[in-house]
């Protein structure tokens, strides 16, 4: 028998958030209009989001220990849900309670709090 693979901290994130809107979304969504800088041959890739809630028009992007927090992908996106009228939750892992290296700590009623507080500051749930 293989040893299950732990489930990342992205997708823990996002689990949770699925659990408050009560919806699935969609994982790793690409779209036509959101593509990264041209590559070496000129070729500009779709970006993925990590998450997209359609029914809310909502992209949901995790910021993990690691990642580059201040990279022209992320920015990139933003720009593009603001162009498309979509509405961005941007998480970072220090938002969420995390260990010193960064990693989830993943205490659920923590975690969950924080993301009650940032989905009511965009008005996604009822209040």
């Amino acid at each position: 028998m293989r040893p299950q693979k732990a489930v990342s901290d992205e997708v823990y994130v996002l689990k949770l958030i699925v659990e408050l809107l009560g919806e699935e979304c969609s994982w790793q969504q690409t779209f036509g209009t959101l593509r990264g800088e041209p590559g070496m041959f000129g070729v500009r890739r779709m970006l993925p989001v990590d998450g997209f809630f359609p029914r809310r028009n909502l992209v949901v992007e995790y910021h993990g220990a690691g990642e580059d927090a201040s990279g022209a992908a992320r920015d990139r996106i933003a720009d593009w849900a603001r162009e498309h009228e979509l509405t961005l939750l941007d998480i970072d892992s220090e938002e969420l309670s995390h260990e010193p290296d960064g990693r989830l700590k993943r205490h659920k009623d923590n975690d969950l709090g924080v993301l009650i507080r940032r989905l009511l500051d965009l008005d996604l749930l009822l209040k």
